[in-house]
């Protein structure tokens, strides 16, 4: 399916819940489009068939297992990549459970 073709169908999106609303983030390109504000809808929606949404695959897992959602063929890859930054500004001071997130952190994500 090309992106034109995407456009037509209704589109899920998931609400930002985060104080600073003021950017959109990711593919928000569809002429039709419905907001939720909590994953388990947006869940069951597209469960139903009734929109499309991206999502991390880790979200679905379980579903895509059983078949009870599929990934839609694109033509062109809509991978999205965020980046993220890990600091330690004062490794000194941080306690066991942050030098072990940040250890777990490098040792999956790499630098």
């Amino acid at each position: 399916m090309s992106e034109t073709e995407l456009r037509s169908h209704r589109q899920l999106v998931l609400r930002d819940s985060g104080s600073r609303r003021n950017v959109d983030a990711g593919w928000l390109q569809a002429e039709k489009r419905w907001t939720v504000s909590h994953f388990a809808t947006s869940i069951k929606l597209l469960k139903s068939g009734l929109a499309f949404a991206f999502v991390p695959k880790e979200w679905i897992e379980d579903e895509l297992k059983t078949g009870c959602l599929i990934p839609i063929p694109l033509s062109v890859s809509m991978d999205r990549h965020v980046p993220l930054y890990l600091l330690l500004a004062a490794t000194h001071a941080a306690g066991p459970a942050t030098l072990g997130l940040a250890d777990i952190m490098i040792a999956e994500l790499g630098n």
